[in-house]
């Protein structure tokens, strides 16, 4: 999975995460495909361009539900949060298969 494109944060002392579902449920393999944007107190309104990307194993061969969500990081309030603000953005999925021993 990637995504290129950029991210938006408004607020002070905020946290949004931007994270990957499939079929509902966050990927526990490897590790989940996240990212973080904490304002650290500070009164900001940033757009920042990134690449979020990582793979994820055990999934169900068939038809996948691939969502692209932003919510609250842990024991920390949302701030306002944007996707893909007046940009092109890119939603890149690869399927891969595990090589057989």
């Amino acid at each position: 999975m990637v995504y290129q494109g950029n991210i938006r944060m408004i607020g002070n002392g905020k946290c949004n995460r931007w994270y990957f579902t499939f079929n509902g449920n966050e990927c526990s393999g490897p590790f989940p495909i996240d990212a973080v944007y904490h304002t650290a107190g500070i009164s900001i309104n940033s757009h920042r361009a990134v690449t979020i990307e990582g793979l994820c194993s055990g999934i169900k061969a068939g038809i996948v539900n691939v969502e692209f969500k932003v919510g609250a990081c842990a024991n920390l309030p949302l701030g306002a949060p944007w996707t893909s603000w007046n940009s092109h953005s890119r939603v890149i999925i690869e399927e891969v298969n595990h090589p057989q021993p």
